[in-house]
């Protein structure tokens, strides 16, 4: 049978129509979507170091006076501590806040789990504030802590501090042992005193932590400030050693300055414990300390037993005028009346010390022998290798002569090359701070 061109052709285009794979609509051919490139995924904020503590049951410690460094490195992270409380007193938590987006919930539980307190917002701290804190009078026992971020908040900028204080009656307890007393003192004048205490409470001092500060009222401008020597003005030194255990002693030693103003001044102290706060991560970074201040430590309640107990240690100093405190009379005296040009002899004077003040050998305002008339006058008898200065014949023989004592002043007298008749005064003179009255003491000599 022969097939027409025609037919052939509708038999192909039927064939084609028929195969699978073949386009039968117009509808458009919709590209398959291309998978975006994937940018950096921001790093989860690491573990702190006192994870896990996710549970009540794995609670970590957090001692009186000690700072911990937390994070919030997942959604939904708890961090728990425990707190044990010695006796009956007060304890207080709270937290700083350092991560832009750290916003710490802080609750306070009982040793069998009852909820004391909790807090969000801290009061009384920089404004806005997203810190926390609890403070609560307890009983002895074990009392458990959980901090939390509020809206589940985690990931970097969640970093925070949390620090805990205990007041119990027995933490920190001093009794006296022994202190310097001051003497009498004239204006401006500078003295060292120790003051030394025994640690008979049941914590260990240290040389970062406990401070001595004015007392009555506590923390007071001192009068008897040592600039350049002080911590502070309400705060005149630290522990001089580096830890003290219990029923050990200790002492505190630092400087006292004389008021301009003639007096009697009593100063009050009394210990006192400054919690350290551990130092930014070097380098900056997530664990770096930034927005609010942390306090060292939260106001001691006033219901709560002392960091220190008061014991009334107090340091007395009376302030004298200078011509009243340094006075003297005659007493004796011993020079040659006749000497040789050139000719080398022994003299002395023995003065009373008739004011307030004891005299000195050495240290801050030595007594010594001055000429005089006209004072500060270059003596015709000065010896290079025995007095003090040409204007200076001695210091005083003795090492102290308090009031009503008798000191004295020795010294060699070399001659003039010139003959003739010499009339030598002296009177004393506190170094600094003042001449004694001028008693009108003289060596009348003849160089012939």
């Amino acid at each position: 049978m022969r097939v027409s061109p025609f037919a052939t052709v509708l038999l192909v285009l039927a064939l084609l129509l028929a195969s699978p794979g073949v386009v039968t609509s117009q509808e458009p051919i919709v590209p398959s979507p291309v998978p975006p490139v994937p940018g950096p995924v921001p790093p989860p904020n690491r573990a702190d170091a006192y994870e896990p503590d996710d549970v009540r049951a794995q609670a970590r410690a957090i001692r009186s006076g000690e700072f911990q460094r937390h994070n919030a490195h997942y959604s939904g992270d708890q961090d728990w501590v425990f707190v044990d409380v010695p006796g009956q007193g007060t304890l207080a938590l709270w937290t700083c806040v350092f991560g832009a987006g750290s916003d710490t919930l802080l609750a306070l539980y009982t040793p069998d789990g009852q909820l004391l307190e909790r807090n969000d917002d801290a009061s009384g701290r920089p404004t806005p504030t997203k810190a926390s804190q609890v403070q609560q009078q307890v009983a002895a026992g074990r009392y458990y802590a959980r901090v939390t971020q509020v809206g589940d908040l985690s990931g970097p900028g969640t970093e925070y501090l949390l620090a805990a204080n205990v007041w119990t009656a027995t933490n920190y307890q001093i009794a006296h042992v022994s202190q310097t007393l001051p003497r009498v003192a004239g204006p401006g004048e500078r003295q060292t005193v120790t003051l030394r205490l025994k640690n008979v409470g049941s914590q260990t001092w240290t040389r970062d932590s406990v401070f001595l500060t004015t007392d009555r009222p506590r923390s007071h401008v001192s009068e008897l400030y040592t600039a350049g020597s002080w911590v502070s003005a309400t705060t005149p030194t630290r522990l001089d050693q580096d830890s003290v255990l219990p029923n050990e002693e200790a002492t505190f030693t630092f400087e006292l300055t004389a008021p301009a103003r003639p007096g009697l001044y009593r100063e009050y102290y009394r210990p006192e414990l400054r919690r350290p706060v551990p130092a930014p991560a070097a380098g900056g970074g997530p664990d770096a300390p930034r927005g609010e201040v942390c306090p060292q430590r939260l106001g001691e309640p006033a219901n709560s037993p002392q960091d220190f107990n008061d014991i009334g240690i107090y340091f007395e100093l009376r302030v004298v005028d200078p011509g009243a405190a340094f006075r003297a009379a005659w007493v004796d005296q011993s020079f040659p009346l006749v000497m040789a040009p050139g000719e080398r002899r022994l003299a002395w004077i023995a003065l009373r010390n008739v004011g307030a003040m004891t005299w000195e050998r050495s240290g801050a305002r030595p007594v010594l022998l001055g000429t005089d008339h006209p004072r500060e006058r270059t003596s015709a008898f000065f010896d290079p290798t025995s007095w003090v200065g040409p204007t200076r014949p001695a210091r005083l023989d003795q090492e102290q002569v308090g009031p009503g004592d008798v000191g004295s002043f020795s010294f060699e007298l070399v001659a003039p090359t010139t003959p003739g008749l010499y009339k030598e005064y002296f009177t004393a003179v506190a170094e600094g701070m003042t001449w004694l009255n001028d008693l009108g003491v003289y060596f009348e000599i003849r160089v012939q």
